[in-house]
């Protein structure tokens, strides 16, 4: 094999890989989570509330919030207004509101309320607030643990080395595969016993 082709298969092995560990980033950063309420229903709404990740942390801390019709259970992300209020059990002066946003919605079936670097560690009071055309439901309310911050996400550290070493081997490898000929090119080069 030539050395383009092994740099063809180094790109496509990091690749793979970055998009493997891009695609589990992903799906833990707006994951559904551990369920605070379920299919509770409040007022004209079902609502169902989870927090992700779990444990939060200081440097990521998310609501998701499922608003149904009780009827159908038919997602209702339409004019609908979701906020999150959080008090800070140690100090209830200490209070942070935040509103999840019609586009910031997860798979247009959530609501995603974020307080990434907002709070601190330590426990907090979160209340849940639901309104919209059909009314206004009940605050949803439960405590939650905030845990220091994870820090420095190492995992993209990890896939980018893997792929570093992944490039280099292959590389190494074609520099000491000695130059074959194929059995065509021997069958051409024989030459013709002279009688």
């Amino acid at each position: 094999m030539n050395m383009a082709h092994h740099l063809r298969s180094a790109v496509a092995i990091t690749v793979t890989l970055c998009a493997l560990a891009g695609i589990t980033v992903l799906a833990n950063a707006h994951g559904v989570g551990y369920p605070q309420a379920v299919n509770v229903e409040n007022g004209p709404y079902l609502i169902s509330v989870w927090t992700d990740p779990d444990p939060l942390r200081e440097d990521e801390a998310h609501v998701v919030v499922a608003v149904m019709d009780p009827e159908t259970r038919a997602p209702l992300v339409e004019n609908i207004n979701v906020s999150v209020e959080m008090v800070n059990a140690a100090d209830p002066s200490v209070v942070v509101t935040a509103h999840a946003l019609p586009d910031n919605t997860a798979n247009l079936l959530m609501y995603v309320v974020e307080f990434n670097d907002l709070v601190t560690t330590g426990t907090w009071d979160a209340t849940v607030t639901v309104d919209g055309p059909w009314g206004e439901a009940s605050d949803v309310s439960f405590p939650l643990e905030i845990t220091p911050a994870r820090g420095f996400n190492w995992l993209w550290v990890g896939a980018a080395g893997l792929g570093v070493v992944v490039l280099l081997w292959l590389l190494f490898a074609s520099r000491k595969a000695p130059a074959t000929d194929s059995p065509a090119t021997k069958r051409r080069k024989r030459v013709p016993a002279s009688g």
